[in-house]
Order: C-alpha cells, then structure tokens, then sequence
C-alpha cells in the first residue's frame, strides 16, 4: 500500500511540474510563446509569433539584439521545478537584448513571470496567458 502511495504521489508531482508545458499569449499580446521540456528535464520556451516578427516587407525576419531571428528563438532557459515554483532559469528580452535570472509561478491558466538581476525583489514582472 506504501509503495502505491509513494507511487501516486511522483506522478502528482509530475504532472503539477509539466502544467507549464504549453502556447501561451505575452501580457501585452504582441507575443506567443511555446513553453516545453527538454530531454534533460528541464523548461524553456521558444517564441513562434510575434507581432514585430517580421520587417515591413511581412518576409524578412526582424533580428533581436543578439543577431538572431526572432522566430523560434528560444527565450526561457533551464528551468527546474521545486515546490510549485520554476526557477533557476533565464529569460531573454529580444527588444533589449539582455538576459535576467528569472522564476516563475502557475496561477491557474496565468503564468507569472518575474525577471530580475541579482536578487528577485530587484526586478519586473509579467503575467502570460495560456493559450
């Protein structure tokens, strides 16, 4: 009976850590971003829509800070989950071209993220929708 209990709770926790997988909509709506799990266990997110994506011309793709296009870069990092929290990750500002430590938290279908540099309460958040 131990071992069932023991068993049901891991896949609990498994599924709690997963709730983040998934398309969600930026706060401002002019980004979507697909948040997965990698092979070694860990988050990241890609962005796959963007309302500035593209130049003018709606065929060439706009190019962040860092010199990449803006379609499919990966913006969310390394992420871990403990205790209803991911963290230990980074996010990626493409418009600014700077890199935060950052946390996040599940409210429901509403991620809270919060980028920061150096300690947490130095920072700024965003909440995202889940598509």
């Amino acid at each position: 009976m131990l071992a069932i209990l023991l068993f049901a709770s891991a896949q609990a926790f498994a599924q709690s850590a997963d709730a983040i997988v998934g398309k969600w909509l930026s706060e401002k709506k002019d980004a979507k971003i697909d948040i997965y799990k990698a092979d070694n266990g860990k988050y990241y997110g890609k962005l796959f829509w963007g309302a500035r994506m593209y130049e003018a011309n709606g065929q060439t793709s706009r190019l962040a800070k860092n010199g990449k296009p803006f379609k499919d870069m990966v913006i969310l990092k390394d992420f871990t989950f403990a205790d209803g929290v991911w963290e230990d990750g980074t996010i990626y500002d493409p418009e600014e071209g700077k890199t935060y430590s950052c946390r996040m938290k599940l409210d429901g279908n509403r991620l809270n993220i919060r980028g920061y540099v150096g300690v947490s309460l130095f920072g700024r958040e965003t909440v995202w929708q889940k598509i």
